[in-house]
Formats: structure tokens, C-alpha cells, sequence
């Protein structure tokens, strides 16, 4: 009896394991198609990891906490992205740019020598960036980095 238990259970838990695979491997497959097009920023959350430090800014909150615009995003189909920066009067404050390629949930951005590369996630038009990068400039990558950013 203990026997057809094990087997039972083995059977149900296969079963359970190939269903949750088959969906959790859909979940994070993206292509091109999904990033091309330009993006607003949202909110975003950086936790230093060698301290208890938080950088929270919420939806809704980004120019009275960064004062500046929302940084909108724009991905190109040629791999190329340019990243535009505005004072809160509409005047440009600068730009960043560079390239970007995706693989499966992973987005990598190149630019000015350097690569971040971040979780990404779908839902609707809305997109989160979940990475490892360096956001205090300080020449190391410990700083966690989530944020979301709306597809325009």
C-alpha cells in the first residue's frame, strides 16, 4: 500500500512539475517585438545592498521626488535606444544612448563602455526592469535596481 502511495505521489507531482514548467516558460520568453517602441518611466526602487539604504520613488511621485520628467526610453528595431532626459520646464537636460538585445527575460543595455543587463517582465503595457547595477557611481554593481516603465 505504502508503495502505490509513493507512486501516486510521484505521478501527481511530474505532473504538477511539467504543467509549471510549460507556463513559466511561455511567462518569460520576449522578443524584440515586446521592447521596440518608447517607454516613460513609472517608479522605481534601488536597495543598496551593503547597507539598509532604500531610493524609493513611487508611481506618481517622479518629478516631485527626481525634478525632473519622467526619462523616456525609446527602442529602436535596429538594436539601437535612446534615452531622453527633461527639467520639469520640458527643456532637454541630456541624453544617453547606446544599443540593446534580448534574450529570452534578459534585456541588455550597452552604453558608453559598459553593459546593465535586467530581468524583464510584461504585463499589458507596463514593463519592469529588475538588475544588479552600479546606480551610486562608485565603480561597483550592488545596488539593486526595480523599476517600471509604461510602453507608450
Amino acid at each position: 500500500m505504502k508503495e502505490i502511495v509513493k507512486i501516486l505521489l510521484f505521478i501527481i507531482m511530474g505532473a504538477c512539475s511539467i504543467a509549471d514548467q510549460e507556463n513559466s516558460e511561455d511567462a518569460g520568453k520576449y522578443s524584440a517585438n515586446d521592447i521596440v517602441g518608447s517607454w516613460c518611466n513609472l517608479s522605481m526602487k534601488v536597495t543598496y545592498l551593503n547597507s539598509d539604504s532604500v531610493f524609493n520613488v513611487p508611481e506618481g511621485q517622479w518629478e516631485e521626488i527626481l525634478r525632473i520628467k519622467p526619462i523616456r526610453t525609446t527602442y529602436l528595431k535596429d538594436s539601437s535606444f535612446l534615452s531622453e532626459y527633461f527639467k520639469l520646464d520640458g527643456s532637454p537636460l541630456f541624453t544617453s544612448s547606446g544599443t540593446w538585445y534580448i534574450k529570452n527575460d534578459s534585456l541588455s543595455l550597452f552604453s558608453n563602455g559598459s553593459v546593465s543587463t535586467y530581468k524583464f517582465s510584461m504585463d499589458k503595457n507596463i514593463g519592469r526592469f529588475v538588475g544588479i547595477i552600479d546606480w551610486n557611481e562608485d565603480g561597483i554593481r550592488n545596488e539593486i535596481y526595480d523599476g517600471k516603465q509604461k510602453k507608450l
